[in-house]
């Protein structure tokens, strides 16, 4: 039996043409992007080395656990609520953080210093394409932040509950871990060194 005189199998013919051409112009859209896809193999070409490189595409490209999203989600939220509080309810309390050295008022450097909070902890819930640059930022401004500790130490400032010298200092040492919180959680640091190796 002719193609051309059954009806249902041309119609079936031409859906099969129509879905091949719309596959194609998907794959040339897809190739322009991001590279080439590839051969497409079916089931039975399939074997275990397959599967096992396809697992460390999804590794590679996914960048950071489950736990790690977490944790960069648990300091994003940590963030915006610091910011919140150095333009609101804990603003003197930041206030007494500034060192006396820093040439801006005060309160101006409170109110950006609360800015830039809000604005890594919202990037870092919100923006995971960008987490690895994200990290390192937020590592950045913690070492910059870092001043402030030692001024409330060095200067026995009284804030945030920290009205003695060994909460102060204990909550000096806690800064490295921040540094290294974002850098962790962010993948930022296994970015770095993957692309040292390369």
């Amino acid at each position: 039996m002719a193609i051309a005189s059954n009806p249902t199998l041309v119609a079936i013919q031409a859906r099969i043409v129509k879905t091949v051409t719309c596959y194609n112009s998907l794959k040339a859209s897809y190739n322009v992007q991001y590279g080439s896809i590839g051969t497409v193999k079916t089931m039975s070409e399939v074997d275990s080395s397959d599967i096992k490189d396809a697992k460390k595409v999804e590794n590679k490209n996914s960048g950071t656990s489950k736990f790690q999203t977490l944790s960069r989600w648990v300091l994003g939220v940590a963030l915006l609520l610091a910011g919140i509080g150095h333009l609101t309810w804990a603003r003197t309390e930041f206030l007494a953080q500034v060192p006396p050295w820093v040439p801006l008022e005060g309160d101006l450097v409170v109110v950006l210093s609360g800015i830039v909070e809000i604005f890594l902890g919202g990037a870092l819930i919100a923006q995971p394409k960008y987490r690895a640059a994200l990290g390192w930022i937020t590592a950045v401004f913690f070492v910059l932040i870092l001043p402030g500790n030692i001024s409330q130490y060095d200067n026995q400032i009284d804030a945030f509950g920290l009205d003695s010298d060994l909460e102060r200092g204990i909550r000096l040492l806690f800064q490295p871990l921040l540094v290294i919180w974002a850098l962790w959680s962010t993948g930022a640091w296994r970015a770095w060194r993957e692309s040292k190796n390369r």
